[in-house]
């Protein structure tokens, strides 16, 4: 019984870091604006809190997610430093 408890706070401790990218849509009153974000989750993906984000971001009231897509750590690093550049 110990060992389990152990076993089971040595997992939480180690969560899996997950790469994604995000396409969104957000709509104002003068325009449309279509974007793209890049994300560093750990534990669960909260879909209503990257929309308030990217919502947040663009000074807008409400974004919509139309693609979510999963990235290796590699591709998530290269296209990062192409953001930067």
């Amino acid at each position: 019984m110990e060992e389990e408890k152990i076993y089971k706070f040595e997992m939480m401790e180690k969560e899996k870091i997950r790469y994604f990218m995000v396409n969104y849509m957000c709509d104002s009153n003068t325009k449309t604006i279509y974007g793209r974000n890049l994300f560093k989750i750990t534990g669960t993906l909260n879909t209503s809190d990257i929309e308030r984000r990217c919502a947040a971001a663009n000074k807008v009231e409400k974004c919509i997610i139309t693609n979510i897509y999963q990235m290796t750590k590699e591709d998530f690093e290269a296209s990062s430093m192409e953001a930067k550049e």
